[in-house]
């Protein structure tokens, strides 16, 4: 990792709440790559480019609670 500093985290957290359901709570965590060397970078970027967390049908605002702004 480069040298940002004691603090700092290559990880962020937090939780999404539905509007029409708030006990029910989406728990996300972003890894930032910046945060690595470019070698550590590619290979992080590389293995994780091919996932995904969410089926079309659970990704849409509809059934996430959330409404369109037109």
């Amino acid at each position: 990792m480069t040298n940002l500093g004691g603090k700092s985290q290559p990880v962020f957290s937090t939780a999404f709440r539905s509007r029409l359901n708030p006990e029910h709570r989406v728990f996300t965590s972003l890894l930032m790559t910046e945060y690595f060397d470019p070698k550590m970078r590619s290979r992080i970027e590389t293995l994780l480019a091919p996932r995904n967390s969410f089926n079309k049908a659970s990704a849409t605002p509809d059934r996430l609670g959330m409404r369109l702004a037109l």
